[in-house]
């Protein structure tokens, strides 16, 4: 018995297992499994029953038509079905009329033949070429262009681009990369893993380029895999995804998909060096509309092509404008943050074979760094979209100076001679301008690229030489760049760099709605908040979490009542250490731990409110409760706030740290936030089960503030704060001799945790009494009190041979300033 695997198969005859499988599923076709055999194989009769099966699904006869064919075995249903065919085609026009003649001569061929079985099929076609010998004016019908006129026939439904979310998965290969599918579906049914519901990303099939049929599903990121299935991590990315029944042809609609962007001037099949796909083409099974046929979605991998400014409408060419002050362009593109950079923390970029490189500091503390090729550079490590500004103060001897973002590059004194020269952003068409770029040779220049949203600047030792408008990049959609970091370079030369800035500009989302036009862009899968950055660094005392996740939210909404936030200081943070008491008072945890500072033990619905009211906040405190018994909608509400451009707060019950949530993925079923103290860490959560989150969505301003006395408040509200206690935790002086106590019974388990608290309220309290006594300067008291926390301190610093001991001391100078500031409350009620 001759029989041939399934993978020879797929080859030979150019058709997807899927393909395979869909025939056998219903009947059409069956295979052989031998035994110790993993694959199944199929006979000749089957094989010739496939050809003649591909051949009428070319001719775009219907599989419930080859049903009723092989089913009734008479050739009445055959003939019946080529004249359906044909009246089907005469109603088609224009591009249907080769088609017509196709099945017509199929037709003619049979009679005149007397073909009388349905197994005579595949000879037609050598009966047309012994035609062709005899006459030949006509036009024989070959398998290949029958093919070509089926897939010109094929109406791709409307092509959508997607991002699939990165995701772990096990697949049907074995440790010998053999796919085995019966093996691993019974794997999947006795571990009683449910597969992904239609549509939901979770399953996936592919042909790899052995032909073998793949199978991969998610699994969380902690599963243990036992198994003797591989599992991997799907890295997700853009593909391009349109929908195909199984009963239809899916190798010719996939060939249809992929010749679509052969012209596409935004997108383009993603390949890589080697010519293979980022990734297999992918098959999902989705909810059908018609409960009796299958529909599939096919995913092929895509990325952005280098955008044409021709391929856009109404774009005007740049315009050059004169008269214009810096100050008016620093006022139209507002700077977002900025971030003055340590020459020592400028690293070295090498390419391959050139790892020779001079970077040195002289003795004024400047920078020389000799890059003795161009293909070095100095990286700023400061990641920034467009728009962003780079100011440099710098000494070359000749030559240009350039800088390189996103594979642009911005040029001064290009190739020594006086002009400017950019790659234009996002469309990368160069652009030269003549004495543009002329700098001081053998001095100190300061160069300000501003490649800003209404902007294009250059200045120069103060000096505006160019400024240009109307540029294509400016229609960008911002908010959907990449980030990436800012290099340093030359032609090789020696620079000289004495200080270097990197600026993130502001930018103004694009709308959604045109004026007077409810014309809705259809709902986003993902979105994230374009400010990320470090919520709290450690290396200037910003060591709580509520503060800084508060004063993040506070930012993205704009207020600017309660302080700024610059590279110096973020005086929101201060201002909310202040409000929670975190930096004021020690803590003591009569129950383990329950957190770095104040607000952490006192985190509640009462508590977080309240202090959002007092900065003039709505705010809404949502118990893990109270989220999970109307999932649906608050998820939804969490989106809209992202999309509005302000963070959400979550915190884990109940004790883990807050943090916000900066943007979503799939419709929000996956939430990101990011790792507080380090901006290019961002984590994802699965929304999932339950969820023993609290979320906290601060609202509209209700009312102005008075920020001095609010501040001050923060100080007459200390004698209350200090007298807090429960059965669970004390405050103030109280929490030292508590500590002391512990310390006697050689129970410091919680350490670090009382330890990090005093040394941040010693070292960073100051903060908030300096900029109580700016904001009023005629209490001259507010020092004595200042006085006797930097006491505390002294005390700690003294040490002793016990540590019980001055952990004790440590009570007296905050008792001391209690007294000061009750005797004070009791002046103004007077």
């Amino acid at each position: 018995m001759d029989l041939i695997k399934i993978t020879e198969l797929t080859n030979k005859f150019d058709i997807s297992s899927r393909s395979l499988r869909y025939y056998e599923q219903i009947g059409l076709i069956q295979s052989v499994r031998l035994e110790f055999e993993k694959y199944r194989y199929f006979n000749l009769e089957n094989i010739e029953k496939l050809k003649q099966i591909m051949v009428l699904r070319k001719m775009q006869i219907s599989i419930k038509d080859i049903i009723r064919i092989y089913e009734s075995q008479d050739m009445s249903v055959v003939v019946e079905t080529f004249v359906d065919r044909i009246n089907a085609i005469n109603e088609e026009v224009n591009v249907l009329s080769e088609m017509k003649r196709i099945t017509n001569d199929f037709l003619q061929i049979m009679i005149q033949n007397g073909i009388t079985k349905i197994s005579a099929i595949p000879l037609l076609y050598e009966e047309m070429d012994k035609q062709l010998e005899v006459l030949e004016e006509h036009n024989p019908v070959s398998y290949n262009e029958l093919s070509a006129v089926s897939e010109k026939l094929l109406r791709l439904p409307e092509i959508r681009i997607v991002s699939l979310s990165a995701l772990r998965v096990i697949t049907s290969y074995n440790e010998k990369a053999e796919s085995l599918v019966d093996g691993f579906w019974t794997w999947v049914h006795l571990k009683g893993k449910t597969p992904g519901n239609p549509g939901s990303h979770e399953q996936f099939e592919y042909q790899d380029e052995n032909n073998q049929s793949v199978i991969m599903i998610s699994i969380p990121e902690d599963y243990m895999n036992d198994s003797n299935f591989y599992d991997k991590t799907f890295e997700g990315g853009m593909f391009a995804v349109a929908s195909v029944y199984a009963d239809e042809e899916i190798e010719s609609f996939h060939r249809a998909m992929v010749h679509y962007f052969d012209g596409n001037p935004f997108y383009e099949v993603d390949y890589l060096h080697n010519g293979k796909q980022r990734h297999e083409s992918l098959i999902e099974t989705i909810i059908s509309p018609d409960s009796t046929r299958e529909l599939l979605d096919v995913f092929i991998p895509i990325k952005r092509r280098i955008p044409e400014a021709k391929h856009f409408d109404n774009l005007a060419l740049p315009k050059i404008l004169e008269n214009v002050t810096i100050e008016e362009i620093e006022r139209a593109n507002p700077v977002l943050w900025k971030r003055e950079i340590p020459l020592n923390e400028l690293v070295p970029v090498y390419k391959e074979g050139y790892e020779t490189i001079i970077q040195e500091f002289l003795p004024n503390g400047d920078l020389h760094f000799s890059p003795y090729v161009s293909t070095r550079y100095l990286s700023t490590e400061i990641s920034v979209r467009l728009p962003f500004r780079f100011d440099i103060e710098f000494m070359i001897k000749n030559r240009c100076m350039r800088i390189r973002h996103d594979g642009n590059d911005y040029t001064i004194n290009d190739n020594n001679y006086s002009r400017m020269a950019f790659m234009q952003p996002v469309f990368k068409d160069w652009q030269r301008i003549d004495e543009a770029g002329q700098i001081n040779l053998n001095e100190f220049n300061r160069v300000s690229w501003i490649i800003g949203e209404k902007h294009f600047v250059l200045i120069i030792n103060d000096e505006i030489r160019y400024c240009g408008v109307d540029f294509p990049y400016m229609i960008s959609d911002f908010g959907l760049l990449q980030e990436h970091p800012i290099l340093i370079g030359s032609e090789g030369d020696a620079l000289t760099i004495r200080s270097v800035t990197v600026s993130q500009l502001k930018y103004t989302p694009k709308t959604k709605i045109k004026k007077e036009n409810f014309n809705m862009i259809t709902k986003q899968s993902n979105n994230i908040l374009p400010n990320n950055r470090v919520i709290c660094r450690g290396d200037r005392g910003e060591n709580h979490a509520f503060p800084g996740v508060a004063a993040y939210v506070m930012e993205c909404i704009g207020d600017t009542t309660i302080g700024d936030f610059t590279d110096d200081i973020n005086e929101r943070l201060w201002f909310f250490e202040g409000m929670s008491a975190d930096i004021l008072s020690p803590i003591y945890s009569y129950v383990g731990y329950q957190g770095w500072a104040r607000s952490d033990y006192l985190y509640s619905k009462e508590f977080i409110t309240d202090i959002f009211n007092k900065c003039g906040y709505a705010s809404s405190f949502i118990t893990p409760d109270e989220f999970n018994s109307n999932k649906e909608m608050y998820l939804q509400t969490v989106m809209a706030y992202i999309d509005k451009g302000v963070p959400v707060i979550i915190r884990k019950q109940p004790h883990d740290e807050c943090m916000p949530i900066i943007g979503y993925e799939d419709y929000g079923k996956t939430l990101l936030y990011p790792d507080i103290a380090n901006t290019k860490e961002i984590h994802k959560m699965t929304v999932d089960g339950e969820m023993n989150y609290s979320w906290v969505f601060v609202g509209e301003k209700k009312r102005e503030i008075n920020i001095a006395e609010t501040y001050m408040n923060m100080i007459y509200d200390l004698p209350e704060i200090f007298e807090q206690k429960s059965e669970k935790y004390c405050f103030g002086a109280n929490a030292f001799l508590a500590w002391a106590d512990e310390i006697e019974r050689d129970k410091s388990y919680e350490w670090d945790v009382y330890h990090i608290n005093f040394l941040t309220m010693g070292a960073c309290s100051g903060k908030v009494f300096d900029k109580v006594v700016e904001l009023n300067p005629g209490i001259a008291w507010i020092k004595d009190v200042k006085d006797r926390y930097d006491e505390c301190m002294k005390i700690w610093n003294e040490g002793g041979e016990l540590m019980q001991n001055f952990v004790r001391k440590m009570s007296h100078p905050l008792e001391e300033a209690i007294k000061i500031i009750i005797e004070k409350r009791k002046e103004i009620s007077k």
